[in-house]
């Protein structure tokens, strides 16, 4: 188990490099995983920016931000993930995106579009997704009434030990150094 205390961040000395890392990289996925299409048989996409997926000119996705709290911790787990929105929200949202008072949006229901990792099934979980002033990005926040571990932990926390697991593939892809 490695080894971390509280600082300005999250401070741990890494079981596969055995250097001190400060902080824990946000997780971002690249693109939405649901309606995209299995390999081969791929749909059209158009792509806005980094913050917008159309596809087909039927499914909507945005770029929003789950957020899981550390226990004991001065900052959250955060992963960069999609969320699907009705076409109207999707363009009552695209027709704001360049105000800095978005939060007078309504909350808008949405769909986790991301397998997360480390929680299997997290694909397609109901969710809110609520709008953030000063062009930050929207803050996705799981139906609290799914029984999911993810659910749970959004609500509850995690450890830092649990944290620094989840971020390992992102500290160190393939497992290396």
């Amino acid at each position: 188990m490695p080894h971390y205390e509280a600082m300005d961040g999250l401070s741990f000395v890494c079981p596969q490099c055995k250097q001190r890392h400060t902080g824990l990289p946000a997780l971002a996925c690249g693109e939405p995983a649901a309606f995209l299409g299995e390999p081969g048989h791929e749909r059209p996409v158009e792509r806005f920016g980094d913050d917008f997926y159309v596809v087909e000119g039927q499914d909507f996705f945005v770029r929003v931000v789950l957020e899981i709290p550390i226990i004991g911790q001065n900052q959250n787990l955060e992963w960069g993930v999609w969320g699907s929105l009705s076409p109207a929200n999707f363009q009552r949202y695209w027709d704001s995106f360049e105000d800095n008072d978005q939060s007078k949006l309504d909350s808008m229901f949405s769909y986790l579009s991301n397998e997360i990792l480390g929680y299997p099934g997290s694909l397609g979980l109901p969710a809110c997704l609520f709008h953030r002033d000063n062009r930050l990005r929207p803050l996705l926040l799981l139906d609290p009434d799914r029984d999911h571990p993810l659910v749970h932990d959004q609500k509850h926390g995690i450890t830092a030990a649990r944290a620094i697991e989840l971020a390992m593939p992102v500290l160190h892809p393939q497992g290396g150094a």
